[in-house]
């Protein structure tokens, strides 16, 4: 089971804090309980989001920098798109196997509504074969 799940994009701003956030309500609304990628309390799902180029400014505000170390820790990646699948397997030894790409088009941002919203139904719409049934 792919218990702990990593979303990674260029720097941890919009899409990939976006497939955090959707991923981890479509987990709940399918009954599971979640937490934090990061978490050490009991959970069914863990998910996080990391960039692989964080700004300074941007981690003052809460992304967060992606290590070796959490992709060792991931049972599953997400990448954003092509460019950020080939820097995860040559420069962060990303298992292929583990890693699925989304191919989720950049230049929307979260602080816009309606650029929000697609890029949260777009998550939805690719996202739904990886969240399973409950037992």
């Amino acid at each position: 089971m792919y218990r702990r799940n990593l979303f990674v994009c260029q720097g941890n701003i919009d899409r990939s804090k976006a497939g955090e956030l959707i991923y981890s309500q479509m987990l709940k609304e399918a009954g599971f309980k979640v937490e934090d990628f990061f978490s050490i309390r009991d959970a069914d799902f863990y998910v996080g989001s990391a960039g692989i180029q964080v700004s300074a400014e941007a981690e003052f505000n809460g992304s967060v920098q992606l290590d070796w170390r959490m992709i060792e820790a991931a049972d599953r990646v997400f990448s954003i798109d092509e460019s950020i699948t080939l820097v995860l397997v040559k420069d962060f030894s990303a298992r292929r196997e583990r890693t699925v790409q989304l191919d989720i088009p950049d230049g929307r941002s979260l602080l816009i509504p309606e650029q929000a919203e697609s890029l949260f139904r777009e998550f939805r719409e690719k996202l739904r074969g990886y969240v399973p049934h409950r037992l």
